[in-house]
């Protein structure tokens, strides 16, 4: 029951982290305009750097729970070093398997795998629809007359 709290406490955190440097970009007045075709790259650069933070809390979320030893990886991995690395593979579901969770810690890694998806998907998705926003005040067109809308006006 313990690790159900941990899982959705931790990605609501992590949820919360990336909504805040989303919205950043977005409510910070002139932020994005002011950097013109530089847009995108700023972008990324925030969206990177907010991913690392999360995988950051999510292994002092991990390392906690090990030191408590209500959790357990195979091997041991008992350093920060080594679960820093778990979370980043389980982050981005990229899976090597080389350290696994163990017991009911493989629900908790499943959580946070499921969370990594759709925080890298959100990323995409807004880093695509930025890039229509700055591609049509770079060329001056209005919003809305992006390839995309044309397309969906054509059906």
């Amino acid at each position: 029951m313990s690790l159900v709290v941990v899982g959705v406490l931790s990605t609501i955190g992590i949820v919360a982290i990336h909504h805040v440097a989303l919205t950043f970009m977005i409510v910070r007045p002139g932020f994005l305009p002011d950097l013109g075709p530089h847009a995108i790259g700023a972008v990324v650069s925030v969206a990177m750097l907010a991913h690392l933070v999360e995988i950051g809390c999510l292994a002092c979320c991990w390392h906690a729970l090990l030191r408590l030893e209500v959790v357990e990886l195979a091997p041991n991995a008992v350093d920060f070093a080594d679960t820093l690395y778990f979370v980043g593979v389980v982050y981005t579901s990229v899976g090597f398997g080389d350290v696994v969770p163990v017991g009911a810690a493989r629900h908790l890694a499943t959580v946070h795998a499921v969370a990594g998806l759709v925080l890298v998907a959100w990323t995409a998705s807004y880093t695509y629809l930025e890039a229509v926003r700055v591609s049509n005040l770079v060329s001056g067109s209005e919003v809305g007359d992006s390839a995309v809308d044309r397309q969906g006006s054509r059906a």
